[in-house]
């Protein structure tokens, strides 16, 4: 059996709990509708003003877990968010030394399985078309879909492709 799981929940908040438990607000579908006419929109000076076609993700959490077999030889652990249309991405990686700390602590409490958890906050992350938001977890080379939602852009007026020759 391969001891070796990978996660995405995306969720509208990410709490710490008092008795040490995370509580996940607002789960949401694998599609999500972003209204691009009046949305928010925070100048320099922190003032809200309705700017017609924001194209902004709202407050969106990504919430990833990794479970892994402790006594596995990982050397690295890394993470990456695409934006829908793949222009813009999120990289990041999992120290050595947290990876270790993680597999002796399971390993202390007799768990069958390490983990490591991610949060990361999306909200108010431009978005250039409609699309796929990927997350993908390399481990050791070997990459994991961890999660894919639909972002669509809805109420924008359609506009005709331009061609790479027109300026």
């Amino acid at each position: 059996m391969h001891k070796r799981t990978v996660v995405t929940l995306f969720c509208e908040d990410v709490r710490d709990e008092k008795a040490g438990t995370v509580s996940l607000i607002g789960v949401m579908s694998d599609n999500i509708n972003v209204n691009t006419l009046g949305a928010e929109d925070r100048d320099g000076d922190g003032q809200v003003t309705l700017k017609p076609g924001s194209r902004t993700l709202p407050r969106l959490c990504v919430y990833t877990r990794v479970n892994f077999d402790p006594n596995d030889d990982l050397k690295s652990i890394s993470m990456k968010i695409t934006l829908p249309g793949g222009e813009d991405s999120f990289d990041s990686a999992v120290e050595p030394e947290i990876i270790e700390q993680s597999k002796s602590q399971a390993k202390e409490k007799r768990n069958l399985l390490a983990g490591l958890i991610s949060r990361i906050e999306l909200g108010g992350t431009p978005l250039a078309k409609s699309g796929v938001l990927l997350v993908e977890v390399a481990i050791d080379g070997d990459t994991y879909l961890a999660g894919a939602m639909n972002v669509n852009l809805i109420g924008e007026t359609a506009q005709a492709p331009t061609s790479p020759t027109e300026t």
